[in-house]
């Protein structure tokens, strides 16, 4: 109806209640950035952290909302506090395609290098840190240095489906077409289906 004063009001209200939860402070940001009030929906969402500090959901809704209004080294901090919660592989590398891009805005992009390298030393999961680290490469469009930390895990785990097809993307991307054969023929072998053998046959 236009209420907008009467919606915030109200929304308010509902995160002020006892046992508000995440779903209400998610609803009430969202409200908020809808009337333009970005800073008072980015409390909100700062709120239903503090509330739940362990709901990655809410740590990355946060985290993305600031890197929307370029406030970068909160994001940072916050995405960090989201890879440290994530128990995959997966929600790991999307994390650091995140942080990736807002190294870049400040330039130090050789301090997630540094730290993804770091953690996978101490944590003894440097096969994972390398494929977190070409991540990086990757999201920030240095493919070369991409694919250069991947083959040799291929040397290492010929049968890892995962990693040979990440590995013909990046040969693809790079016009790389003897290279993308030879994987996809390995990929084959691994894992046939028909679209693999028509991928083959599209690099031929």
């Amino acid at each position: 109806l236009g209420q907008r004063d009467a919606a915030l009001a109200t929304g308010q209200q509902l995160i002020s209640a006892a046992g508000a939860g995440s779903d209400q402070f998610r609803f009430f940001a969202d409200l908020c950035f809808q009337a333009g009030k970005n800073d008072q929906g980015l409390d909100a969402l700062r709120r239903n952290v503090r509330s739940n500090p362990g709901d990655r959901d809410a740590v990355r809704l946060l985290a993305r909302n600031l890197a929307s209004q370029f406030q970068t080294e909160e994001a940072i901090e916050l995405y960090w506090r989201s890879y440290e919660l994530s128990p995959a592989l997966d929600e790991k590398r999307a994390d650091v395609v995140a942080l990736s891009e807002l190294y870049l805005r400040t330039n130090p992009f050789d301090q997630l290098v540094s730290r993804l390298q770091t953690s996978g030393r101490e944590e003894n999961r440097q096969r994972e840190a390398t494929l977190l680290i070409a991540a990086a490469h990757q999201a920030v469009g240095d493919l070369g240095a991409a694919r250069g930390l991947l083959e040799p895990l291929l040397r290492e785990d010929s049968r890892d489906a995962d990693l040979l097809a990440t590995v013909i993307k990046l040969a693809q991307a790079e016009f790389d077409w003897e290279a993308a054969v030879r994987y996809q023929r390995r990929l084959n072998e691994v894992a046939p289906t028909p679209d693999s053998e028509y991928q083959l046959v599209k690099f031929l």
